[in-house]
């Protein structure tokens, strides 16, 4: 339907081609994109040990200070499963050291007897790095005193780790309940 004033003919316009538009969102959506990538906007940190997220993510404030912002949740410690190896060679340390994390609320801690340890260790498996410095903290153990499980497991029967994320071997240094010293 064309109009004609003062004898020009009016031509209808077209539709907006949304196809174009929708071509120059993507292209802009991925600029945005690219740049934030640039910028490093989002790199998580990986603890390499333990496979999980560092334990405590940080970001930098302008005065390039790190702060630190959320921790890393753990297990609860009545749900830990924890084994106790006596490797010191006094008889009767892993049972009270058992005794002495049940009663820190480790209630799913076991004894069992561990191959002989020059010093007291705190392993974790894959992913439980966390809690087994919190066991080492409860034991007012040093963090590197921490180590991932060896591929030998230190146990008398190594079958006996099954379904623990933690095993704590006792080394004739450590006795249950003696004040340490650091």
């Amino acid at each position: 339907m064309a109009s004609s004033q003062g004898g020009r003919t009016r031509q209808p316009t077209s539709p907006p081609n949304n196809a174009v538009t929708g071509v120059i969102l993507v292209v802009v959506a991925v600029v945005i994109g690219f740049y934030l990538l640039a910028k490093g906007g989002g790199a998580a940190k990986i603890d390499a040990a333990s496979g999980r997220p560092s334990a405590v993510a940080t970001h930098k404030s302008s005065n390039e200070t790190t702060v630190p912002t959320v921790p890393v949740v753990t297990t609860p410690i009545a749900q830990l499963k924890v084994v106790v190896g006596n490797g010191s060679g006094t008889s009767g340390r892993g049972n009270t050291t058992r005794d002495l994390l049940i009663s820190l609320g480790y209630t799913g801690a076991t004894a069992e007897n561990g191959k002989k340890a020059t010093k007291t260790t705190v392993y974790f498996t894959n992913g439980a790095a966390s809690d087994a410095r919190g066991v080492a903290l409860a034991l007012k153990l040093p963090d590197d005193r921490v180590a991932a499980m060896p591929t030998v497991i230190p146990l008398a029967t190594p079958s006996k780790l099954a379904g623990a994320s933690v095993l704590v071997l006792i080394g004739p240094d450590f006795t249950p309940g003696a004040p340490k010293t650091n």
